[in-house]
């Protein structure tokens, strides 16, 4: 590489950025690189000679050093060997800048992306490929899928600098350098630090802002171009619409979200894709038209149309709309037989997907008695809960009737507070609507409540949410439970010994166990997330991330190192999801907080690294902290859990959670006993120490007054009562 470059410092840094690109992509050591030019006098040359003839081998060796015995501080690296310090978790701090929030996360409305094919050359589309094969992104592409990415980026001109991406700033773009050199710099105290350079002098493409094809979140750096260049450029909608418009889960979400048709089991869904038929309109064809009597819903798989009624009077045809792909029409004819209410004519060559009534009706029912059977079910739920709420006596109880006697837990935006009514313990978990608002969890919180109310089985892992509350502050769910600490606090910096961690993994398998029963993935198996009871037994509570297993969801959300590969993939994942993070919270606890994708360098560990890693994992392949050396029993388990391919993961083969509690290393685990509560917790008295304390201290949950829009919280309880002073 060195040798095409005229400049010496120029190869040098060509060297350390293609260095720091093969880190980011494999996890190779080569991080730590200082490239040194030394620049020879022949004068000098020959005096060095010299003295190292007189001298003689000895001093010859002294001058070249020793490789095998190098020491660094106190310790001693060995040739061939690695000095791997133990991996500690991220901050706080960190964990909070790199979290994936609810607006970050939120499946974007794909239904109108068109792809508009960008004319390429077969050199350019090869640069393109070259580029991006060996990033975590584009590994899992199908040829379909990878055809079409190369085919909608755009080229974009840039000249000497000119900013591409601005430190701050919300990203949705990738790119890829075809021509040119790029500066990376950050901002740190005031003035702009330069860390790297893109440049394809190397001849490599390189590229960068893979985060914005994931989700939206501010730049990390600011890049700018030093000479005049070309990019490749993709946005984050067009390479969503490429991985969900390729599965058939975009077809069951779409059938999801028509109106007429939520009453469906997701089983149902998948059965009616079978019944659709096909048919291609040409441009300016009438699908629909207004006054027929059809008993077909449409389905827009390619193409636009637009949406036209005649008027009454006047006869002339009023433009409403335009649809693309992914959307629907003509829904109402499942139910009834009325004429069409407006023409639907084909803007360009239109493929549509199209069931009938009869066919529907034939093979599920009539739609009617499906939403009728749904809405029984769903009027049964509503009675177990008030059942479930009588024999507690929380009946038309109000919040200013609990006592509330201490933060227990703080996870931001929720605040676990003991409380106690009528000689009954409880824990309430007080959620700033401020703070949910300003995170954007809003609709996480919601969806959280309504998953929730559906869970009304007892399970000594999963308390059940007896109602909710709301005034100008907070939301508040009654749960039956007294919640003492969080599994971060109790791990620390600590490692646990096997017998400790194995007694955590179990109880998680039951809750677990007792969540895909009711098909919930929880996705939030992590030391933060996970509280604990009085007892020492861990609690599911936190449901933010929650969701139902069908159709498979394809969002991201929570902490980038306990994403699953599927799920860094972005291409739907489901139950087995739960037994990684499950494996990567075992390996926390018995190295006191360490994670596999973590190094414990802030600069290595940017999300793009860990999923790198992530990615990059192989089965088998699990490394361990210096110092850590767990059974042979335990890493056959963690390497089972922790399988790159969900189908193959420990629980995700078929056997479910009876084929994990089988594994060799519970054996000594008495799962009925555990279930009903009866085995003793290794944190038993810490727990009810840590109780008593917040108890004791007293302390209130606090928040700013919501000064916004309450509508937005109508559906969380029936009443906004007790507002504060």
């Amino acid at each position: 590489m060195v040798v095409k470059f005229s400049d010496p410092l120029d190869g040098c840094r060509a060297v350390v950025a293609e260095s720091y690109r093969l880190w980011l992509q494999y996890d190779e050591r080569t991080d730590d690189i200082t490239m040194i030019i030394a620049f020879f006098d022949k004068k000098e040359d020959e005096a060095l000679a010299a003295i190292n003839s007189s001298a003689g081998e000895t001093r010859t060796s002294q001058l070249r050093g020793s490789a095998s015995d190098i020491n660094v501080g106190l310790t001693t690296v060995l040739a061939g060997g690695e000095n791997r310090p133990v991996r500690r978790g991220l901050s706080k701090e960190k964990k909070k800048a790199m979290a994936i929030m609810a607006q970050a996360a939120a499946e974007e409305d794909l239904s109108d992306w068109v792809m508009v094919k960008v004319p390429k050359s077969d050199e350019e589309i090869r640069r393109i490929a070259s580029a991006v094969k060996s990033n975590f992104l584009f590994q899992h592409l199908n040829e379909s899928q990878a055809q079409q990415v190369y085919d909608v980026m755009k080229r974009q001109d840039v000249k000497a600098g000119d900013v591409v991406i601005k430190q701050g700033d919300e990203g949705d773009w990738f790119y890829v350098v075809d021509a040119g050199q790029f500066t990376v710099f950050i901002e740190q105290g005031g003035s702009q630090v330069e860390i790297l350079k893109y440049t394809t002098d190397a001849g490599n493409n390189p590229c960068f802002g893979e985060l914005a094809l994931m989700y939206s979140k501010p730049r990390a750096a600011t890049i700018k171009a030093d000479m005049d260049g070309v990019l490749w450029a993709m946005d984050r909608k067009s390479f969503r619409a490429i991985l969900m418009k390729s599965s058939s889960a975009s077809l069951t979400k779409t059938l999801r979200s028509v109106e007429v048709l939520k009453s469906l089991s997701v089983g149902q869904l998948q059965r009616l894709q079978d019944l659709l038929s096909e048919e291609t309109f040409k441009a300016d064809q009438y699908i629909i038209t207004q006054g027929d009597a059809s008993e077909n819903l449409y389905i827009l798989a390619e193409g636009r149309v637009k949406v036209t009624r005649k008027d009454s009077v006047s006869q002339e045809a009023k433009h409403l709309m335009e649809l693309g792909p992914g959307t629907y029409f003509g829904e109402r004819a499942l139910l009834n037989s009325e004429p069409r209410a407006a023409n639907v004519i084909a803007l360009t060559t239109a493929k549509v997907l199209f069931i009938s009534k009869d066919a529907f009706e034939e093979v599920l029912g009539p739609l009617q008695e499906i939403i009728d059977a749904d809405r029984q079910w769903r009027e049964q739920i509503t009675q177990q809960k008030q059942l479930l709420q009588e024999a507690e006596g929380l009946a038309g109880a109000s919040i200013s009737e609990f006592r509330l006697e201490g933060v227990s837990v703080v996870t931001e935006p929720v605040q676990y507070t003991v409380a106690s009514r009528k000689g009954r313990d409880y824990t309430i978990k007080c959620i700033s609507k401020a703070r949910a608002v300003e995170m954007g969890m809003v609709e996480r919180v919601l969806s959280e409540k309504e998953l929730a109310s559906t869970l009304l089985q007892h399970h000594r892992m999963v308390p059940i949410a007896l109602t909710t509350h709301q005034d100008d502050r907070f939301l508040y769910t009654v749960l039956r439970a007294s919640i003492a600490s969080d599994m971060a606090t109790l791990i620390g910096e600590t490692p646990f010994d096997e017998a400790t961690a194995m007694f955590y993994t179990a109880a998680l398998s039951l809750g677990i166990e007792h969540l895909q029963h009711h098909e919930v993935i929880y996705r939030n198996i992590t030391a933060d997330s996970i509280v604990v009871d009085d007892k020492g037994y861990p609690q599911f509570i936190d449901m933010r991330y929650a969701i139902k297993a069908e159709p498979p969801p394809t969002d991201f959300c929570g902490y980038p190192h306990y994403l699953s590969p599927e799920q860094v993939s972005g291409q739907g994942h489901g139950l087995p999801t739960d037994y990684w993070d499950l494996g990567i919270f075992t390996y926390e606890m018995i190295t006191g907080g360490a994670n596999p994708w973590l190094t414990g360098d802030p600069a290595k560990d940017s999300e793009v690294g860990v999923y790198s890693r992530i990615s990059g994992h192989t089965y088998g392949m699990l490394a361990f902290p210096e110092g850590v050396n767990p059974s042979s029993a335990l890493v056959s388990l963690l390497n089972e859990l922790i399988h790159p391919v969900p189908a193959s993961r420990l629980g995700g083969r078929g056997g479910g959670p009876e084929e994990l509690q089988a594994a060799e290393w519970f054996a000594k685990i008495d799962f009925k006993r555990l279930k009903a509560g009866e085995v003793d917790a290794p944190h038993a008295k810490q727990v009810k120490d840590l109780l008593g304390r917040a108890s004791k201290a007293g302390a209130k949950p606090a928040a700013d007054k919501f000064a916004g829009d309450n509508k937005q919280f109508a559906s969380f309880s029936l009443s906004i009562s007790d507002l504060s002073a």
